[in-house]
């Protein structure tokens, strides 16, 4: 038996799977990196607002608090 193949429908067959990998690729190489620092108050100290400025000008987010005796702590990020 014989059979015909369709030259155009195997390219763009081909054309189409190129593509799919090429995206699939370039999605994974643009994750983003994160990089993380603290700050730390404790007792009855107050925050530092120009301490967290500079924190902010720099790229610094919040994104996290955590507390344990009389010790306060934020968690910040910010892109590699």
């Amino acid at each position: 038996m014989k059979h015909n193949v369709n030259i155009r429908s195997l390219v763009t067959g081909a054309v189409l799977s190129a593509l799919l990998i090429l995206t699939i690729a370039a999605v994974q190489e643009k994750r983003t990196q994160w990089e993380y620092t603290t700050y730390y108050r404790s007792g009855s100290s107050h925050l530092d607002p120009d301490r967290l400025s500079r924190l902010g000008d720099d790229g610094w987010e919040a994104v996290g608090f955590f507390s344990f005796e009389k010790t306060q702590g934020f968690l910040f990020k910010r892109k590699k």
